[in-house]
């Protein structure tokens, strides 16, 4: 079992991104983790960015999300994205509906980035904000202010996705012992019943 591979979900915006989504991709590789990352195509050309982005959630046993300084970009979608929330976004929320185990890496303010990878809007901060408050209530490897902590944060981050993942299948496998232990126990034996005698 420790040799088992897992898929994790390697979720973030894309341009700004690209060299750190390519360190923290090698990094999961070094635990045994295949990376589902955005530029995999899963479904048919025929479904769009929604369904693409829900599908990876959907394939994967766990969630690695890069937040950097960009929110990414808002696919309008009445039904399926009625809170007009990014790609990132809507992989998290499936990741979390799912109860994967979920990871972050946050970029604080102080991370070296050109103004091009950077959100100015204040509706895009504000909503860059919230997903940074929700990504800290589950495993943050790290808050990085350099590339270098960002490297040592997405090892950190490979190291606990796997042994939570190892985890969670050890428990599974000691709660199917313990219900397969239940079945093969005999059933208690039933008290003998009052038998009245017989009459003359």
């Amino acid at each position: 079992m420790e040799d088992k591979r897992y898929r994790v979900l390697l979720s973030s915006t894309f341009l700004d991104l690209e060299k750190h989504r390519e360190i923290a991709a090698k990094a999961l590789r070094r635990y045994k983790l295949d990376v589902i990352a955005m530029e995999d195509k899963l479904l048919s050309p025929i479904y769009d960015i929604i369904h693409e982005s829900l599908a990876k959630a959907d394939a994967a046993d766990a969630y690695l999300c890069l937040v950097g300084k960009r929110y990414g970009t808002i696919h309008a979608c009445p039904k399926r994205n009625p809170d007009n929330v990014s790609t990132t976004a809507i992989e998290f929320e499936r990741a979390e509906a799912r109860e994967l185990p979920i990871a972050g890496i946050i970029f604080t303010p102080d991370y070296p980035l050109a103004d091009d990878q950077i959100d100015f809007d204040p509706t895009m901060r504000e909503k860059l904000s919230k997903l940074r408050d929700r990504l800290r209530r589950h495993r943050v490897a790290g808050q990085v202010s350099n590339e270098q902590q960002f490297r040592d944060a997405a090892h950190i981050a490979g190291f606990e996705i796997r042994e939570a993942l190892l985890q969670r299948d050890a428990i599974a496998r000691a709660e199917v012992a313990a219900a397969n232990v239940a079945k093969s126990e005999p059933a208690p034996a039933k008290p003998a019943e009052d038998v009245a005698p017989l009459k003359p």
